[in-house]
C-alpha cells in the first residue's frame, strides 16, 4: 500500500533521528547536520508529491504516460540523491574516523538494501 505524505514524514522523521544517534552528532557538528536534515525532509516532500502523482497516473494513464511518470519519480529520487551529497559531505568532513567508519557501514547497507530491492 501507497503511504501519503504524513507517513513519509513521519518516516523521514524516523530516520534522521535514527541517523543522528548512528552517527553520534556531536554539538559541534549540529549546525552541518541540520542541513543534512533538512535536505532530507525536503528531498522526503518532493518524492511523496511525486508518488502520489504517479498513484494518480497509473489508475488511467496510457502505458506511455505510466512509464513517463515513473521515469519523473527515477529522476526525483536522482536528483534528490544528488543533493545530498554535498550536504553530507560537508558533515562527513566533520567527523572523527570512528563516526567515519560507523557513516560508511550505515550507508553502505542502506545502498546495497536499497538495490536489493530494484533488483529484477
Amino acid at each position: 500500500a501507497a503511504k501519503g505524505p504524513g507517513a513519509h514524514g513521519e518516516d523521514v522523521e524516523s530516520r534522521i533521528k535514527m541517523l543522528h544517534g548512528q552517527l553520534g552528532i556531536t554539538v559541534e557538528q549540529e549546525p552541518a547536520w541540520s542541513n543534512v536534515a533538512q535536505v532530507m525532509r525536503d528531498n522526503a516532500k518532493t518524492m511523496a508529491v511525486q508518488r502520489k502523482q504517479q498513484a494518480e497516473d497509473e489508475r488511467s494513464a496510457s502505458a506511455p504516460a505510466m512509464l513517463s511518470s515513473y521515469a519523473d519519480t527515477v529522476d526525483a529520487l536522482g536528483k534528490g540523491i544528488h543533493t545530498f551529497i554535498p550536504t553530507f559531505q560537508t558533515l562527513y568532513d566533520t567527523m572523527s574516523e570512528a563516526q567515519k567508519k560507523t557513516a560508511d557501514a550505515v550507508f553502505r547497507n542502506r545502498v546495497h538494501a536499497a538495490s536489493a530491492r530494484r533488483k529484477p
